[in-house]
């Protein structure tokens, strides 16, 4: 799909609607995750967002956002 038709924030609504435990949210772009994460806070309301740098965490947050490069 091109670029600037919405795709992430229909994600988002996907997500207001399903109500899941935790959400992974992937990309190959660090501009796109950061505004991925803005618009999750944004639209959905929440400060339970962070990066996702992987390793042993304890998962305490609902939104994780990571980078994803080959």
């Amino acid at each position: 799909m091109v670029t600037g038709c919405g795709k992430t924030l229909f994600a988002v609504f996907d997500v207001v609607q399903f109500e899941p435990k935790r959400v992974l949210y992937i990309v190959h772009n660090e501009n796109i995750l950061k505004s991925a994460k803005a618009s999750f806070e944004r639209v959905i309301k929440t400060k339970k967002c962070v990066f996702f740098s992987g390793g042993k965490k304890k998962l305490t947050k609902i939104f994780y956002f990571q980078l994803y490069r080959q």
